[in-house]
């Protein structure tokens, strides 16, 4: 296992924080490095493959930031 695989696996378990201040936590990592924080399709789930991702999460809350700003 490479060191950046790796640092990959160590984020399994994180808790992190969406822009909003929602806690969420890292069920598992995506081959292309996104980050998995519920098996449930959502609103944010932007591909709509089943999986929210946090950074599809992060994406959709700042794009909704920025609507409500207008």
């Amino acid at each position: 296992m490479d060191a950046q695989n790796a640092q990959t696996q160590n984020q399994v378990g994180k808790t992190l924080i969406t822009p909003w201040g929602e806690v969420v936590e890292v069920i598992r990592i995506l081959p292309n490095g996104e980050r998995v924080i519920s098996e449930e399709t959502s609103q944010a789930d932007i591909n709509n493959d089943g999986v929210l991702t946090y950074e599809e999460l992060s994406q959709t809350e700042n794009e909704m930031d920025a609507q409500n700003a207008q």
